[in-house]
């Protein structure tokens, strides 16, 4: 699988949301996510709260984003190697693209908060809190500055939008 045509994709996202929060913690969510930094220009003056009983539809997000490539590839015999070669999976990039976005603007203004999207539907956290939770980017922080596990660092450290 690493070596065909699913390594780009996979290196990236091991290296960056798997791996990478055992060093940095969810350091990609505010330096290297582009939705964030696009929700950042949003014209939104006051920020509102996301209720924290949404926030478990991440997980929803994330099972949908995981099983949407199988039902493709398995049951409706999407076919990794032509439909590369024919670009078809830009057309399945801009499409999932336009719709990311559709949403993540949507809900920003819905909720007045730039980070909406971040706390409610980003499924890239559901994989990132296990490791950011020991990150080694925590190990020089003094103990009652560390986060408990799976629990967020004080707003000193991070932004609050890093904390959900």
């Amino acid at each position: 699988m690493l070596a065909g045509y699913f390594s780009k994709g996979i290196n990236h996202y091991m290296v960056v949301k798997v791996f990478g929060p055992l060093i940095w913690g969810r350091g990609f969510c505010g330096w290297a996510c582009w939705t964030a930094a696009v929700l950042d220009w949003l014209p939104i003056k006051k920020a509102g709260r996301v209720r924290p009983e949404l926030k478990e539809i991440r997980y929803l997000t994330f099972a949908l984003s995981v099983l949407l490539p199988v039902v493709l590839v398995r049951f409706l015999n999407y076919d990794v190697r032509n439909d590369y070669l024919h670009k078809s999976e830009m057309l399945w990039m801009f499409a999932g693209d336009a719709f990311y976005y559709l949403i993540a603007v949507s809900l920003a203004f819905i909720y007045k908060d730039h980070r909406a999207f971040c706390k409610l539907v980003c499924p890239v956290p559901v994989i990132m809190k296990l490791p950011a939770a020991v990150a080694l980017n925590m190990l020089h922080l003094p103990e009652n500055r560390r986060r408990p596990a799976l629990n967020a660092v004080s707003a000193t450290v991070y932004p609050q939008w890093m904390l959900t």
